[in-house]
C-alpha cells in the first residue's frame, strides 16, 4: 500500500491518473489545516471562558458597568451560539431558556454556581432565540407557572 492510500477507492483511482503526489500533498495538508482549526477552537474557547470570568468579576464590583467587547462579542459570536443553541434543541427535542443557559456553561467548562454569569447567559440565549423565533427557526411556549419559555424547532 502506497503512501496516502488509506482513503478509499477515490484516492486509488486518482492516482492512477498519475497525481500521486499531489494527492499526498494535499491530504498531508488537509490534516494538518484540521489539527490547526482543532487548536484555535481550544485557544478560542479557553479566551471566552476568561474574558466571561473577567466580566463576571466586573459585574461584582459595578453591576451596571457596560462593557466596551459586548456589541462586539455579540455580532462576531452570534453564528456560533445560534448553531449551539440549535445543537442543543436538536439533541433534546426542546429547551427551556435557563436549560439552554446551563447548557452553555457545561459546555464552555465554566463555574455552574456563579449566579450573575448564569444571568448573563441566559440573556444572551434568551435574546438568540428570539431572534431565531423571528426569523422562523424556533417556537417558543409558556413552560411552567412563571415566564420561562420552552423552546422547539418550528420545522
Amino acid at each position: 500500500m502506497k503512501h496516502g492510500q488509506e482513503s478509499g477507492d477515490s484516492y486509488s483511482a486518482i492516482t492512477a491518473n498519475g497525481y500521486q503526489q499531489t494527492v499526498a500533498g494535499l491530504l498531508r495538508k488537509h490534516q494538518e489545516l484540521l489539527g490547526d482549526i482543532g487548536e484555535a477552537r481550544s485557544a478560542l474557547l479557553a479566551k471566552q471562558s476568561a474574558l466571561d470570568a473577567i466580566e463576571a468579576a466586573l459585574r461584582v464590583f459595578d453591576p451596571t458597568v457596560k462593557l466596551a467587547t459586548e456589541h462586539k462579542r455579540r455580532g462576531e459570536g452570534i453564528d456560533g451560539l445560534h448553531r449551539f443553541l440549535l445543537d442543543l434543541i436538536r439533541s433534546e427535542g426542546s429547551v427551556t431558556t435557563l436549560g439552554a443557559a446551563t447548557a452553555l456553561i457545561r459546555e464552555r467548562g465554566l463555574d455552574q454556581r456563579d449566579r450573575a454569569l448564569l444571568t448573563n447567559l441566559r440573556k444572551r440565549c434568551g435574546d438568540g432565540l428570539q431572534k431565531m423565533r423571528r426569523q422562523g427557526r424556533v417556537m417558543g411556549a409558556r413552560h411552567g407557572n412563571g415566564g420561562e419559555l420552552e423552546w422547539r424547532l418550528s420545522i
